[in-house]
């Protein structure tokens, strides 16, 4: 028998996405205009896990 424990985790307030891409953003350069509130707006919806795979995504596509 197999017993299945769900748990629901809620997405991040915008207050928590904007630490978390401030988390996943360190020590990469970034323009002088760049809006960190602006941008964890844009990511309303998304898991902290989209969030890292996107910043993933994005450094990879930089570096080919």
């Amino acid at each position: 028998n197999e017993l299945t424990l769900l748990t629901d985790i809620p997405l991040p307030s915008e207050i928590g996405r904007k630490e978390l891409l401030s988390i996943n953003l360190r020590g990469v350069k970034l323009a002088d205009d760049f809006n960190l509130e602006e941008l964890s707006k844009k990511f309303d919806g998304y898991s902290g896990a989209d969030i890292t795979v996107v910043r993933t995504l994005i450094i990879t596509t930089i570096k080919q």
